[in-house]
C-alpha cells in the first residue's frame, strides 16, 4: 500500500537529481527508479532530510541468461533539501555512504555539525 503512494515533493526532486547522467557517472551505476520508494526521514514545510537506499538492477550472466535480472543494494544517500523563497525545493547536501559494496579506500561518511545537531535536537548555532 505504501509502495504505491505518491512520493513527497522533496523525494521527487531527489529522484530527478539522481537520474541525471552526471550523477549516475559519479555514483558509478544507474539507480533503480524504485529505490526512492524505500526512503525514510523527515519532510517539513521548508526543510527535508532524507535517507535513501540505492539499488542497482543488473544481469549476473548477460551472455548465458540475458533475461535474468537481479537487484542489489549498492549504497545509501543522505540528502538535505530546502524550500526556497519562490517555493521551489533544492538539494543542499548529498552524501553517499557506499557501505554495501567492497569499496577500496572509501572514506567513512563524515558527520557534519548539522547532522549531529539534528540528531540531538540542538541548534548548530546554539552551542556554548
Amino acid at each position: 500500500r505504501e509502495f504505491n503512494k505518491e512520493l513527497p515533493v522533496p523525494c521527487r526532486i531527489l529522484a530527478a537529481h539522481l537520474e541525471a547522467p552526471s550523477m549516475q557517472s559519479q555514483l558509478g551505476f544507474r539507480v533503480a527508479p524504485w529505490s526512492l520508494r524505500f526512503w525514510h526521514g523527515q519532510v517539513h514545510d521548508d526543510f527535508a532530510r532524507l535517507t535513501v537506499p540505492l539499488f542497482e538492477v543488473y544481469a549476473p550472466f548477460p551472455a548465458a541468461l540475458p533475461f535474468l535480472k537481479l537487484a542489489r543494494r549498492r549504497s545509501e544517500v543522505y540528502a538535505a533539501l530546502d524550500r526556497t523563497a519562490t517555493g521551489d525545493w533544492k538539494v543542499l547536501n548529498l552524501l553517499e555512504d557506499p557501505k554495501y559494496v567492497q569499496a577500496s579506500n572509501a572514506p567513512a561518511p563524515r558527520r557534519t555539525d548539522d547532522i549531529v545537531a539534528a540528531e540531538s535536537g540542538r541548534s548548530v548555532w546554539g552551542r556554548s
